[in-house]
């Protein structure tokens, strides 16, 4: 996103050679070398990708604006850097620079996690903030009765995750103590809960396991059902596979679903497996 282009990028590795090598005889070593060749090899295919060169622009973009703000400038250069190196891309495409560092600072003093339920006069929204593992198909499964409008799921720092849910309905006030006790359980690991099984058709399922040098990507565009992602989750959660980040967006009656996957080994080798329990249905 800063380099821009595939020539500036080879001056740039040319630069920092001779920028290394008039520091002082053998300070450009073996050892050096070899890092920024593979810095160089490792960025240069993301020329390729005109997706993703956009994406990086609109980050550094982002990440700009928020140095700009008083509250960015007043904060000690160690929770500079954790912002400046926030995992989800996707943050910084989808939020405002404010929401972004509100979000941030207030990770940075998470150690377990936090939560804040809102039950607005037309829907209820669920904000969590956690370090320590969630057992998202749980807590959908166990909220199923309500429909989910859209979710984002962001991976920030220091294994943290922000979860924004917003349903499109509210709960009666006196519910909200039963919803957050379901958050709560929502972080014991071994629990688990009956789900509907959703028709999802294998012609609606997009995997691609090169979505970048680290992330594998799954888009969904299927009819809405409530507990559809309550069961892709929960598949997810059986295989070890860490989403990096999700944006989940339900319209006129269809859900379309982007999700960035981790590439930790447990999804691209598997990805059969995984399809076939997650497709219910074909067409004929």
């Amino acid at each position: 996103g800063l380099v821009k282009t595939e020539v500036a990028l080879k001056m740039l590795y040319i630069v920092t050679y001779c920028d290394i090598s008039a520091v002082g005889k053998n300070i450009f070593n073996n050892s050096t070398s070899s890092l920024l060749k593979q810095l160089y090899l490792q960025s240069l295919p993301a020329f390729e990708n005109e997706d993703l060169l956009n994406e990086g622009a609109r980050r550094v973009a982002k990440l700009n604006t928020i140095k700009k703000l008083e509250r960015y400038k007043n904060l000690p250069n160690i929770k500079k850097k954790k912002i400046n190196y926030i995992s989800s891309n996707q943050m910084f495409l989808r939020l405002k620079a404010e929401d972004i560092l509100d979000i941030a600072l207030h990770a940075l003093n998470v150690e377990d996690y936090t939560y804040k339920v809102v039950n607005k006069p037309t829907h209820l929204t669920i904000r969590i903030i956690r370090k320590v593992p969630l057992n998202l198909g749980y807590l959908l499964g166990k909220l199923e009765f309500l429909n989910i409008a859209s979710m984002n799921i962001f991976k920030l720092f220091d294994d943290k995750k922000a979860f924004y849910i917003s349903f499109s309905e509210r709960v009666d006030d006196e519910d909200i103590p039963f919803v957050e006790k379901i958050i709560e359980d929502s972080f014991d690991m071994n629990r688990t809960t009956k789900l509907v099984t959703p028709v999802i058709k294998k012609e609606n399922v997009t995997v691609n396991c090169n979505h970048t040098a680290y992330l594998a990507s799954m888009q969904l565009k299927e009819k809405d059902q409530k507990g559809l992602f309550a069961y892709i989750a929960r598949i997810f959660d059986d295989f070890g596979i860490d989403i990096e980040s999700a944006k989940i967006h339900t319209h006129k009656n269809l859900a379309r679903d982007l999700i960035l996957i981790e590439k930790n080994g447990n999804f691209c080798s598997q990805q059969d497996e995984i399809l076939e329990l997650m497709c219910t249905s074909t067409d004929k």
